[in-house]
């Protein structure tokens, strides 16, 4: 979690591919999610932190009008959406064959000062919540 925090900032989104990383073998022993079975596979990781709140998930259009892209949580995509860029409204429906769904960080993990020491602790209490309630 933390290379995706540092590798995409706050305004950037990624991919569920571009979550898998390399060397995630170290990691497969971790046990983040209960009951507690077989090893831990990266797409685990991902819809724990996606249940958890620590992204968000949306998707990305192109905008006809200035080309920009722009990213919209999901709860907001709408047939006809405003580009956040131009305030130009499209409909998004051709853009949608083979789209991916694209992740953004939330809450305290969307800050851009490296939360000051604030991941470590704010995984330590939602793990610590999770387990104990």
């Amino acid at each position: 979690m933390r290379n995706l925090l540092r590798k995409y900032g706050v305004d950037q989104s990624f991919t569920r591919t571009g979550a898998i990383r390399d060397g995630f073998e170290a990691f497969k022993n971790l046990r983040v999610t209960y009951p507690q079975g077989a090893e831990l596979k990266p797409d685990d990781v991902l819809k724990y932190l996606l249940g958890r709140g620590v992204f968000r998930t949306g998707l990305e259009f192109n905008c006809p009008n200035c080309e920009l892209l722009s990213w919209i949580h999901l709860d907001d995509v709408r047939t006809k959406s405003t580009c956040a860029y131009c305030d130009h409204t499209y409909d998004v429906t051709p853009q949608l064959k083979d789209r991916d769904w694209r992740y953004r960080r939330s809450g305290i993990f969307g800050r851009a000062d490296d939360q000051l020491g604030g991941v470590p602790v704010a995984l330590t209490l939602q793990q610590r919540a999770f387990t104990t309630g």
